[in-house]
C-alpha cells in the first residue's frame, strides 16, 4: 500500500473514531448534570425507581401474609390480626398505585376475626371495604350475610347471600350458606331448592333433616334421614344420626347422662363440595310435606358421605344434643 494510501486509511480510521467519543460524550452529558461546584449528579431512572418501590411493597405484603397464617395456625388470633391490619394499611397508604394490587382476602380474613371477638359492626366495616375493593368478587358479599346469619339477622343475610349468588351461582358454599338461612328462617321450600341446586339427592335431605333438628322438629329430622336411606343405604351419615336417634328413644336416660357429661354438641348443616349433574330441585320444592320428604327424583346419583368440620353455626342454641355429628357449612374458601 501507497503513502498516499495509507494517509487515506487513518482519516477514515480516525474520523469513525471521533464520531464515537462524540456519541460516548453526549451519552455521559444526557446521564449527569453538573451541581454547580464541579461535581456531577447522575439521574435517577424514574421507571425503575417505581419498579423497586413495588417490588419492595409486594415483598413486604408477602412477609406479612406468612406472619398471619403462621400465628393463625398457632392459635395467636392477635398477631394474625396486627398483620392483616399491616397488609391494609400498606393498601390504604397505596390506594393511588394503580400497579399494586389490593386483594379482598385481608379484608375477610380481619372480618371473620373481629366476628370471633364479637365485634360484628367492625366486622361488617372490613367486609363492606373488601367489597368495595373487587366488586365482583363474591367472597366479602358472603362473608357479610354469614355474619348477619350469626346475628339472626335472617333477612339482611338471605339478601347478601342472594347477592353472592349473583357472582356465582353455582359456588356450594354460597347456596348453602342460603338453605341455612331460610332453614332457620323455617322457609323449607327454600331451603331444599338451594340445598339441592349443588347437592345430591339424598345429601339434600341429610341437610334438611339436620335444619329440621335445629328447629327442634324431630319427626321430620328423622323422616327426612329415613328418606336417605332410602335413596343411597350406604350413606353412613344418615345411618349414624339414625341410630342416634333410635338410642335416645330406647334409653334416654342414658342418653341424658352422656348430654350431661358433655359428649355431645348443638347441630350444624353440612357443607356439600361437589356440584350434581341432576335436575335442580323438582316439584315438591315450593314446600315439603308435614312428614319432612320430598318426592325422590328418579335420575339422580347418590353422593358420598358429606364433608364436615368442626365450626359451629347459629342457631343451634336448644337444639337436641344428639345431632352433634353433622357437619357444618364454612362461609369462607
Amino acid at each position: 500500500m501507497s503513502r498516499n494510501e495509507n494517509q487515506i486509511a487513518w482519516k477514515k480510521t480516525l474520523g469513525l473514531a471521533g464520531i464515537l467519543c462524540l456519541v460516548l460524550v453526549m451519552i455521559c452529558s444526557v446521564g449527569c448534570k453538573s451541581t454547580g461546584n464541579g461535581e456531577t449528579k447522575k439521574y435517577s431512572n424514574p421507571f425503575s425507581s417505581k419498579e423497586r418501590k413495588l417490588n419492595e411493597l409486594e415483598t413486604q405484603i408477602e412477609k406479612l401474609y406468612g406472619e398471619a397464617e403462621k400465628a393463625q395456625r398457632g392459635g395467636k388470633t392477635h398477631e394474625a390480626r396486627k398483620a392483616y391490619e399491616q397488609i391494609v394499611d400498606i393498601y390504604d397508604k397505596n390506594k393511588n398505585n394503580k400497579d399494586l394490587k389490593r386483594e379482598v382476602e385481608p379484608y375477610c380474613r380481619l372480618g371473620m376475626i373481629m366476628e370471633t371477638f364479637g365485634q360484628y359492626d367492625k366486622a361488617e366495616e372490613y367486609y363492606r371495604k373488601g367489597m368495595e375493593v373487587d366488586p365482583k368478587n363474591p367472597s366479602p358479599v358472603n362473608s357479610l350475610g354469614y355474619c348477619y346469619l350469626n346475628q339472626r339477622r335472617i333477612d339482611d343475610a338471605i339478601e347478601y347471600f342472594h347477592k353472592a349468588i349473583d357472582l356465582a351461582p353455582m359456588e356450594p358454599k354460597y347456596n348453602n350458606n342460603l338453605a341455612l338461612a331460610y332453614g332457620l328462617k323455617k322457609d323449607y321450600g327454600q331451603a331444599f331448592k338451594y340445598f339441592r341446586r349443588v347437592s345430591s339427592e339424598d345429601d339434600t335431605y341429610y341437610n334438611m333433616s339436620a335444619i329440621f333438628a335445629m328447629n327442634n322438629d324431630n319427626e321430620r329430622a328423622k323422616s327426612a334421614l329415613e328418606q336417605v336411606v332410602a335413596i343411597n343405604p350406604n350413606h353412613r351419615g344418615a345411618q349414624r344420626m339414625l341410630s342416634t336417634y333410635q338410642e335416645s328413644e330406647q334409653n334416654p336416660e342414658s342418653y341424658d347422662r352422656q348430654m350431661m357429661a358433655g359428649g355431645y354438641t348443638g347441630t350444624t348443616v353440612p357443607y356439600q363440595p361437589a356440584q350434581t349433574s341432576g335436575p335442580v330441585g323438582n316439584s315438591a320444592a315450593s314446600g315439603l310435606p308435614a312428614s319432612g320428604v320430598v318426592p325422590a327424583s328418579a335420575n339422580s346419583a347418590p353422593a358420598s358421605e358429606p364433608a364436615t368440620s368442626g365450626s359451629s353455626m347459629p342457631g343451634t342454641a336448644g337444639t337436641p344434643a344428639f345431632t352433634k355429628t353433622y357437619g357444618s357449612i364454612h362461609h369462607m374458601k
